[in-house]
């Protein structure tokens, strides 16, 4: 008497309801409306739409720790309220191997960037402790032969050149699609 008869294990991980308040956050370049807008159409045209789940972006970290949302959208609020909207120069498109990206050259973005990876440095994943490249990803899983296509498609079409950086973007990443969760205006933006 007084015995259990059972034991119901715990559900496993795979078939818990997903709790989007647990789901990691990442945090993307914001930039301006033609900029993003050009950038979408080069996405909607050469990325495979059954993986094309989010809008264009230039990520700066993939995945910081949800618990901490508070604390990072503070930080992210000073930062860039610190910091004087700026231009970013796109680069001719290059291969990755299986995607096309547009490099980006734009030195306020890699100082801020070193100055946030500073600050959360005991919470960023290896991939956001590798070196950082900007870049907008114009095609990404395809093979190589559609690369080449694609690479020398983009060579007779007309590329932004530029941008104007005008903030941060922090979303939450719902296990394929992101959800925007607030975009911090830089000055002057």
């Amino acid at each position: 008497m007084g015995k259990a008869c059972c034991v119901i294990p715990p559900m496993p991980p795979a078939l818990r309801p997903f709790d989007p308040a647990r789901a990691p956050l990442l945090i993307t370049l914001a930039l301006d409306p033609a900029a993003m807008a050009a950038l979408e159409e080069l996405r909607r045209t050469w990325f495979p739409p059954a993986f094309n789940q989010v809008p264009a972006h230039v990520s700066l970290f993939h995945l910081l720790p949800p618990a901490q949302l508070d604390e990072i959208a503070a930080l992210l609020r000073d930062r860039c309220a610190g910091t004087t909207a700026f231009r970013i120069a796109f680069g001719a498109p290059r291969g990755t191997g299986n995607g096309v990206l547009l490099p980006i050259t734009a030195p306020p973005l890699l100082a801020l960037r070193a100055d946030l990876a500073a600050a959360w440095q005991r919470d960023l994943t290896q991939q956001d402790q590798q070196g950082y490249r900007p870049h907008a990803t114009v095609q990404n899983k395809v093979d190589a032969a559609r690369v080449r296509a694609t690479l020398a498609a983009l060579r007779d079409t007309e590329l932004p050149r530029g941008a104007q950086a005008v903030g941060l973007t922090l979303w939450r990443y719902l296990n394929g699609p992101w959800a925007h969760v607030e975009t911090f205006a830089f000055a002057g933006a």
